[in-house]
């Protein structure tokens, strides 16, 4: 895990990268200070311009990386004023509202960036889950990860999402039973 966060610290640095991906594991402890220089090096360049989109974005970028959701959430909001149809902006506010319960602007934010791309496979995976775990939906859940895995993209592990579309086929099949069956509770 180390690795990839070095890596990806180093990808950061170099302009080729504006986040870290992945979850953070407990070994991120000795890089703390690194990633809190990055914070304040973003932090000092809005100083001097405060409209700068690349810092805004990855000062949202490293709050988001390090599960500061809240911390992240007026960046990004900035960063979307300024470019409002960076896409991953979009998706990255969205989840970010999503992480800290707040569903209306999560939904809300994943529908915008699939109105300007119907096809953006993060914006599609989110609001898949989001309609499974946040509105308990199994038909808004498919169809949204169905639409996924026409995209055939590379960026999200689509055999997982495949695992997840027959967990939910299991589930309707099941709802479709016990609503025929006078007396059963429907899950």
């Amino acid at each position: 895990p180390l690795q990839r966060i070095e890596k990806g610290l180093a990808a950061i640095r170099s302009g080729a990268a504006v986040r870290l991906e992945g979850s953070l594991p407990a070994e991120i402890e000795p890089l703390q200070s690194e990633l809190h220089a990055l914070l304040q090096a973003n932090q000092d360049i809005l100083k001097t311009h405060p409209e700068n989109v690349k810092a805004l974005i990855e000062l949202g970028n490293l709050h988001y990386d390090l599960k500061e959701f809240r911390e992240a959430i007026p960046y990004y909001e900035r960063a979307k004023a300024k470019d409002p149809n960076n896409i991953s902006v979009i998706v990255d506010l969205a989840t970010a509202h999503w992480y800290l319960g707040e569903m209306d602007p999560a939904i809300a934010g994943l529908e915008e960036a699939l109105k300007k791309d119907p096809n953006h496979p993060q914006a599609l995976n989110n609001m898949g889950i989001v309609m499974l775990h946040g509105k308990n939906d199994l038909a808004a859940a498919k169809k949204y990860w169905n639409r996924l895995l026409a995209t055939g993209t590379k960026d999200i592990d689509l055999a997982g999402v495949k695992r997840r579309l027959d967990v939910i086929d299991t589930m309707l099949a099941q709802q479709k039973a016990a609503a025929e069956k006078p007396g059963t509770p429907v899950m």
